[in-house]
């Protein structure tokens, strides 16, 4: 069964902002709902990346947890930029990839299955541009 390492935000004027929570789920339609019950806000999936198993969405949630304590507010709750967090997840399960795959034409096909390379495709930062 497959699982997700999630990003959902705050939508402010039909903007994505933050802040970011970055969580683990089985069903992302069950997760949103369960989060927008007491939230003030409207809240909507930024990205979800699919990985086959909990152990290695555990590990991207705790790496991103971890990386990013700085930004934490309270919990699994960021202040953050959507982008920001997408790229710095990104780097995470660029990171589990090449470290647990020794060939790289699996590589490549799990990049694709998980959504990475879709979300990549969204952090095209043109020069001078920051990702806050």
């Amino acid at each position: 069964m497959s699982y997700y390492v999630y990003l959902i935000a705050h939508v402010e004027n039909g903007e994505l902002s933050s802040p970011i929570k970055v969580g683990v789920t089985k069903s992302l339609d069950a997760r949103l709902r369960s989060l927008k019950t007491g939230n003030p806000k409207p809240l909507a999936y930024a990205f979800a990346f699919e990985v086959p198993n909990r152990e290695i969405a555990g590990f991207l949630e705790g790496a991103f947890h971890h990386t990013q304590s700085d930004a934490r507010l309270e919990g699994e709750w960021f202040n953050m930029s959507v982008r920001a967090a997408l790229a710095r997840m990104c780097l995470h399960l660029d990171m589990v990839l090449s470290r647990t795959i020794d060939d790289d034409s699996l590589i490549a096909q799990v990049a694709e299955a998980s959504g990475l390379n879709a979300a990549k495709s969204r952090l095209v930062v043109k020069k001078g541009e920051t990702l806050n």
